[in-house]
C-alpha cells in the first residue's frame, strides 16, 4: 500500500476506534504482546464476542472490528479462555487455528445478563472454576465454566464447558 493510502487506512482505523466500541485498539493489543506472561492460565475479558453467536436478533455493533487479530494475538500469547458479554445471551465455543498456534483451543465464554428486561432467556450467570492437579509432575490446570440461570427463586446449572489450558 503506497504511503498515502496507508495514511490515510490509519486516519480512519483511528476514527471508526473512537465511534465504535466494537473494537480492541492497536497499543492495547501492543500491550499484550510486549507482557512477559507468566501464569500459566491465562483469562481475557472483554464486552464484545470475539466470534458470532448463533442469535436471531440483529444488532448494532455486535462483534469486534478486529477479532481476527485478537484472537491471534490471545492465542499467540496462550490464553485460553475469553469471557465477554455484550449479548446478553449465555453461549459456549472453542476456536482452533489449524497450523498456526500449536494446535491450542481458544474457548470463549458469553455471560447471560442479570437484569435486563431486553433479553429473551433467563437471567443468569457463569462461575468459572480453576483447578490444579495436585500430585502432577508438572502442574496441570483445569477450568469449568458453568452457566447458571434463574429458575422460580433458585439458581440452576443449565449447562457446562470444561476447557483445558494450552491444549494441544
Amino acid at each position: 500500500m503506497a504511503k498515502p493510502e496507508h495514511e490515510r487506512a490509519e486516519a480512519l482505523h483511528q476514527q471508526v476506534a473512537r465511534i465504535d466500541p466494537g473494537l480492541v485498539h492497536g497499543e492495547d493489543l501492543a500491550r499484550v504482546r510486549r507482557e512477559r506472561w507468566s501464569q500459566p492460565v491465562r483469562l481475557a475479558v472483554l464486552h464484545h464476542p470475539v466470534s458470532p453467536l448463533p442469535m436471531t436478533e440483529l444488532g448494532r455493533y455486535v462483534g469486534l472490528v478486529n477479532a481476527g487479530q485478537v484472537k491471534d494475538r490471545l492465542m499467540e500469547k496462550e490464553f485460553c479462555l475469553v469471557l465477554h458479554g455484550h449479548a446478553h445471551t449465555g453461549w459456549f465455543g472453542k476456536e482452533e487455528w489449524p497450523g498456526r498456534h500449536g494446535g491450542r483451543m481458544l474457548w470463549i465464554a458469553s455471560a447471560p445478563s442479570l437484569g435486563s428486561r431486553e433479553v429473551q432467556e433467563h437471567h443468569g450467570f457463569n462461575d468459572i472454576e480453576i483447578s490444579r492437579e495436585p500430585h502432577a509432575s508438572e502442574a496441570k490446570y483445569s477450568l469449568t465454566v458453568r452457566r447458571y440461570s434463574r429458575e422460580g427463586g433458585s439458581w440452576v446449572e443449565r449447562s457446562r464447558m470444561e476447557c483445558q489450558p494450552s491444549a494441544v
